[in-house]
């Protein structure tokens, strides 16, 4: 399998991270969406990332439809939780809310989630995927 993603993508940071966590080997094709010479158009009509490629050169593209295909056709590690009420405490909601919006202290308001949190955030699939910023060749308009 082959990944078409950029560093700084939190929707192609999470597909990185399911692929580490279930333990598949895949080929991380890094672009920048924007730039003339961006591959993902090939694979996705809309032209976003990430883009799982198979090895059979079929395509899988946005997050949440790549997330579903590999929980389907590789089950073993489960990474959502079967009760949905758990699967919306997911971390990297807590992530967005430091970032976006810093004086809501969730985690003095909730120690334990923000345990939980730091715990996850230690893992070596969330510490390797870390964003990072990337270079245009191309202008955006």
């Amino acid at each position: 399998m082959k990944l078409l993603s950029a560093t700084p993508s939190p929707y192609a940071r999470k597909v990185r991270i399911a692929l580490a966590e279930k333990g598949l080997r895949f080929e991380l094709l890094t672009e920048v969406p924007w730039d003339a010479d961006a591959s993902a158009p090939a694979y996705n009509p809309l032209g976003k990332i990430p883009v799982l490629i198979l090895d059979d050169g079929e395509a899988v593209f946005e997050s949440s439809f790549i997330l579903e295909w590999l929980e389907a056709k590789h089950p073993e590690p489960p990474l959502r939780p079967a009760d949905i009420d758990a699967r919306l405490a997911v971390g990297s909601a807590l992530g967005y809310l430091d970032l976006h919006l810093p004086d809501f202290d969730w985690a003095l308001r909730h120690p334990a989630l923000a345990d939980r949190f730091a715990r996850i955030s230690e893992r070596p699939s969330f510490a390797a995927t870390l964003p990072q910023a990337q270079g245009f060749k191309d202008r955006v308009v």
